[in-house]
């Protein structure tokens, strides 16, 4: 056969495929738009529309319609699934005789309005986010040789429902197993990120709930941990939903802030409701006794609001928070809810401990968040264990092991996903440092080797919904936190909290992870050897930890802190790690410090900001060698 016969073969097969795909859009607008859908149907069409889309983002990347298809795919096997698929999305015969589903027709006459007109839930969610893709459908509707017929359900069975859409993933899931790998995997990042986005904009638990279905409406064991990891933040939002953490009408006062609203406190009736909603969310209180707690003076950490104790004969790990009493009435609210949330993070993509709940000491009206801890030995030696846990910021320098670079790249992963997973579901860390990040190992001697691959992430005392009328409390001003924080949110003129804040902070912890070395070391080496203070250090080796000589110096870094972090040539910062990490990691810290700098209003902020950390995890995962 001559390559002109291949070729037309070939281009005979693909215009069968664009028939075939025509015919299962169709068929897909048939079931989405039948009457009579009650609220358990309305799930199963966002289901439909889900495959559906599914369908059209396999044809986008194979240019199904352009002039120029993908001439290397198998046509004629795609041929096949597709005209497959139509005929069960388009028989009625075979949808009532395989799934049990009743569908009888009317005299209306499916129109465009209905493919692109108003929705609600997922669905307009989906709208919203891809338009091309009901615009696609439209121009579909539009060629239409007949009219389209509407359906009406005359008989539903929601199991019925859920096998239908089994199958219809089913030949999808054929027809992606046709790309190469690296496609295969484009496209598994391209809907995992849609998901995250209906995630962060769903506002209501139902749309939520739809969501998960759609992540694996196989069988669950056969979900891949992207698709836990996503069904996890789905599901802490909700908690956060059932919380009333986004109810508008109460706790918007800045609390310690200069961003105050003119409003008032919140109403004690407020608080109370708001209070009976964390105990009806959780069926009982998360706030623990005092006198079950068997404390020991020197298991607090040095420096630090953290130790170790027994609480009801288990080993926990404490988080102190100090609360002014003038401010306790319209915190104590947050610390309930906080531990509430933190009591559900129990998926590996949290890289976080299960919250117990929260106590009030007596004596110093200090609260404290009660983590379990992972097993560490017998209780009696719990106590004694000074070397039980260390955090990252302990670790770093020149004193300890220099990890591998894949093993930095891990943990680098390891403390993007807890971020993304965060701002996924909703929720704002507010405390993201290397202090903040925890190792545990059962012997001191193991501290010698210690993995870093499997990291905690606590420091949540001042965490929240992010949500723009939640009370915002100004964290304590410490030497060296400030460091982590994004310019607009120090000072007396700081702005309102926010994602972007966060992802700054994460790109300080990453640069550290890169070097090996405190950013508090990595600045005054570098503004040393720029100011030639110590001409030693011009190429600023990072074989010793630096301490700041006077206050004067402090003050320096705090404020050359942006321009050491941003500025270009053989001798910067980005330079440094560039040299010992890569050009790709490099960038990655980069994208972090300047994420969201050219958005346009808070909408478009989040939508960026989500991409952007689905697109700096893609390319951490990518630096494993």
């Amino acid at each position: 056969m001559s390559g002109l016969d291949v070729a037309a073969g070939i281009a005979g097969l693909i215009s069968l495929s664009i028939t075939a795909f025509h015919g299962c859009v169709k068929g897909f607008v048939l079931l989405s738009t039948a009457q009579h859908l009650g609220r358990d149907v309305d799930a199963a069409r966002c289901m439909l529309e889900w495959e559906q889309y599914r369908l059209f983002q396999w044809s986008e990347i194979v240019h199904l319609e352009s002039n120029s298809p993908n001439r290397n795919l198998d046509w004629e096997l795609a041929t096949r699934l597709l005209e497959q698929l139509g005929s069960l999305l388009t028989s009625a015969d075979q949808v009532k005789a395989d799934y049990d589903l009743y569908l009888e027709a009317t005299e209306d006459e499916i129109c465009e309005a209905e493919i692109t007109g108003s929705r609600r839930g997922v669905g307009k969610l989906m709208t919203r986010l891809r338009p091309e893709f009901y615009n696609v459908t439209a121009r579909i509707v539009q060629k239409r040789t007949s009219p389209w017929k509407k359906l009406r359900w005359a008989a539903m069975d929601k199991e019925g429902i859920r096998l239908l859409v089994q199958d219809i993933s089913y030949f999808n899931n054929c027809l992606y197993e046709l790309f190469k790998v690296a496609d295969q995997e484009f496209c598994r990042g391209a809907l995992s990120t849609l998901l995250r986005d209906l995630v962060s904009r769903s506002s209501e638990s139902s749309e939520l709930e739809v969501v998960k279905q759609l992540l694996h409406p196989d069988q669950k064991q056969h979900a891949s941990s992207l698709d836990s990891a996503i069904a996890a933040a789905a599901t802490l939002k909700q908690k956060r939903l059932a919380l009333g953490l986004d109810e508008h009408s109460v706790y918007t006062r800045s609390v310690g802030s200069v961003n105050s609203s003119p409003m008032g406190p919140p109403l004690e009736k407020d608080s109370q409701q708001r209070s009976s909603k964390v105990r009806a969310g959780r069926g009982r209180t998360l706030k623990l006794r005092p006198d079950r707690l068997m404390r020991q003076p020197s298991a607090l950490s040095p420096n630090s609001n953290r130790e170790l104790a027994i609480y009801d004969g288990r080993p926990v790990l404490l988080e102190w928070k100090t609360v002014d009493i003038a401010l306790e009435s319209k915190l104590k609210y947050r610390i309930e809810s906080l531990a509430t949330l933190l009591s559900d993070i129990d998926d590996p993509s949290f890289h976080s401990l299960r919250c117990l709940g929260f106590l009030k000491e007596h004596d110093s009206g200090q609260y404290a968040y009660v983590f379990n801890l992972p097993i560490l030995g017998i209780r009696d030696e719990i106590m004694q264990r000074s070397h039980a846990f260390k955090t990252l910021l302990e670790l770093l320098g020149p004193r300890n092991r220099k990890p591998s670079l894949n093993e930095r790249f891990s943990l680098s992963i390891a403390l993007t996903e807890t971020v993304l997973q965060l701002h996924t579901s909703g929720w704002l860390h507010k405390g993201i440092r290397s202090e903040n990040v925890l190792f545990f190992e059962e012997k001191e001697s193991y501290w010698g080797c210690a993995n870093i691959g499997n990291p905690i992430v606590l420091g949540y005392e001042y965490s929240r919904a992010d949500n723009p009328l939640e009370a915002t409390e100004a964290p304590r001003s410490q030497q060296g936190v400030d460091l982590y924080r994004h310019p607009s949110s120090v000072g007396a003129h700081r702005v309102f909290y926010r994602k972007r804040f966060d992802l700054y902070a994460l790109g300080c912890v990453l640069l550290e992870v890169g070097l090996w070395s405190s950013l508090q070391t990595i600045l005054l080496h570098t503004m040393r050897a720029r100011t030639q203070i110590s001409k030693s250090n011009l190429g600023y080796s990072l074989e010793e930890e630096l301490q700041y000589t006077n206050q004067a110096e402090f003050v320096s870094v705090n404020m050359m802190k942006q321009s050491l972090l941003k500025e270009e040539g053989n001798s910067s910062v980005k330079a440094k790690l560039e040299f010992a990490t890569g050009k790709t990691f490099a960038d990655v810290v980069a994208m972090c410090l300047t994420a969201g700098e050219e958005a346009e209003g808070d909408d478009e902020e989040m939508e960026v900001l989500l991409d952007v950390q689905e697109t700096i995890l893609e390319k951490l995962r990518g630096c494993r060698c």
